[in-house]
């Protein structure tokens, strides 16, 4: 997370204490549940942690008898941990009695059963009313009310005073999350929500739980059809009472459920450097600070500590899929959190799936980008992103005056700039000018090719190394071979963003004079320019 371009790094906030703060609204810790019966025991969970941010749509996948609906149970409270922690929210719902749970659950979870479970004597109306009734929310002449208004949200005012044997099931389901929505409750629990429904009717349900989700509501549905559960924003997958790693679900996607569980019971973690670390070293090398976060939960408690010290964080660099929430979920996090900075968002993931990009723009990402990530794809984007092409402040350096007053009855138009990016572009004119430079910029190494064996007078060229079609390390050496006949020899300065070890050697074996680091400095650039243009 970055604050502010080229700033001294600010030590990060210490860790909060508090058991379940942040984004997750829901989280199990370690929970183990195991069933006594006359035949023995049987474990149907086994060590299960899982966290789940507001406003999240996460479907929970598993064939019958994996857990997945135990797994629901352990979050409604209608059953209980053998070990671990449930927390919802500040509750810890392992810990409640059964009056406790009944108030608990009531105002805070609702819930739709695959068989509907709307009781039969009572009009649609009278169904969804109760649940405000049992637990004594809102005044009396409020809820009849709002009952009608769930009930036309779900698009079923039109039937409120039938009885649920005279409407379909698709309805007679509509009317059931109506009813889970009676008391505002911030998480809706739906157990195979779609299993006695067509397709179509299906697809409908769905749409409406993607909706709610987009209004604020955390939705966990529990679902055996993995074409359903994509609509969701993720997806967990239950095998053997064990949740299957999401990074192997997604690399062994050909896979069905029964193989992942095999699979899954066979790895060996092994740790690696995480990919923080590699942009951390990218950003360090062009002196921006930034401060890494572990977890999307810590993320968030950073920057409302940073936005509440008047020192937001100003970028988000996020993983698609983080230990406790995904990218899309952190992003809904800052969208809807309070007292939190709008910092711009930049997506790293390692599975470009179909869509992904496009729900990534969607959610306010600015840029997204399939790991590994190269250096010079992140400078662009953070070139795009906060080098604005407004008037400097800063007098120019002095050193480039005196060259400067050398040079005067040098013509303009004489430097070649060679850079992809149209962004880089802009600033790299924009600088020359103030220097009092012109200059010709094309697009990649192969237009510089053609450019130099025009009529131009060029007397430098600036070339940036990675570039579509020919870089510039293959365009340089191919200038150089051109030299070889023609015994003339123009100094190609170097722009790159790749300021890692090892890369000003491999200027110079490519046939490059010099070289300059991306972000490119006014006053560094003016002195290259006046050394190698007297020179030359």
């Amino acid at each position: 997370m970055i604050k502010h371009i080229f700033q001294k790094p600010r030590t990060a906030p210490a860790a909060s204490s508090s058991p379940n703060h942040g984004a997750a609204l829901i989280e199990l810790r370690d929970v183990v549940k195991t069933f006594q019966s006359a035949a023995g025991s049987f474990t149907a969970l086994r060590g299960v942690s899982l966290q789940i941010g507001r406003g999240e749509f996460v479907a929970i996948i598993g064939k019958s008898g994996s857990g997945k609906s135990t797994l629901m149970n352990m979050i409604t409270g209608i059953d209980r941990p053998s070990a671990g922690a449930v927390l919802v929210g500040d509750v810890a719902v392992h810990t409640l009695d059964e009056n406790q749970m009944a108030v608990w659950r009531g105002r805070t979870v609702g819930i739709v059963f695959q068989f509907f479970q709307l009781l039969p004597t009572l009009s649609l109306v009278e169904n969804v009313i109760l649940p405000m009734e049992l637990c004594g929310m809102y005044a009396p002449r409020e809820r009849r009310a709002r009952a009608i208004a769930l009930l036309e949200q779900v698009g079923m005012g039109e039937h409120i005073n039938k009885l649920p044997t005279a409407i379909s099931g698709g309805q007679q389901q509509r009317v059931a999350i109506a009813r889970a929505l009676a008391n505002d409750p911030p998480v809706i629990m739906a157990d195979e929500p779609t299993g006695n429904l067509d397709s179509k009717t299906a697809t409908e349900i769905f749409a409406l739980f993607a909706r709610l989700a987009r209004e604020g509501k955390t939705i966990v549905m529990v679902t055996h059809d993995n074409d359903f559960a994509r609509v969701a924003d993720r997806s967990v997958i239950v095998a053997d009472g064990e949740i299957i790693n999401e990074y192997v679900a997604r690399a062994l996607a050909a896979l069905n459920i029964d193989q992942l569980g095999w699979v899954a019971s066979r790895l060996r973690r092994q740790q690696f450097a995480p990919g923080a670390e590699i942009v951390q070293q990218y950003l360090q090398s062009w002196g921006i600070a930034a401060d890494t976060a572990p977890k999307g939960a810590r993320a968030i408690e950073m920057m409302r500590v940073a936005a509440a010290d008047s020192a937001p964080y100003s970028l988000l660099i996020c993983e698609q899929l983080l230990p406790d929430m995904d990218g899309f979920a952190l992003a809904r996090a800052l969208q809807r959190g309070q007292g939190l900075s709008h910092p711009q968002l930049i997506m790293l993931t390692a599975f470009d799936e179909r869509g992904q990009d496009e729900q990534a723009l969607r959610s306010g990402f600015h840029s997204y980008f399939t790991k590994p990530i190269k250096q010079s794809q992140l400078f662009d984007s953070l070139a795009a992103l906060f080098f604005e092409l407004n008037d400097e402040a800063q007098a120019r350096p002095a050193a480039a005056d005196a060259s400067l007053a050398c040079l005067g009855s040098v013509p303009r138009q004489q430097i070649l700039v060679v850079e992809d990016h149209t962004v880089n572009q802009q600033l790299i004119l924009r600088q020359l000018g103030k220097l009092g430079y012109g200059a010709h910029v094309v697009a990649n190494g192969r237009a510089a090719l053609d450019a130099l064996a025009a009529p131009h007078s060029f007397q430098l060229v600036l070339m940036d190394c990675q570039m579509p079609e020919l870089d510039g390390f293959a365009a340089t050496r191919a200038i150089r071979e051109r030299e070889q006949h023609s015994g003339a020899h123009i100094p190609i300065i170097a722009m790159t963003a790749n300021a890692m070890h090892g890369d000003r050697e491999a200027c110079p074996a490519a046939g490059m004079d010099d070289y300059l680091s991306k972000p490119v400095r006014q006053a560094e650039l003016g002195q290259m320019l006046a050394r190698w243009l007297l020179t030359s």
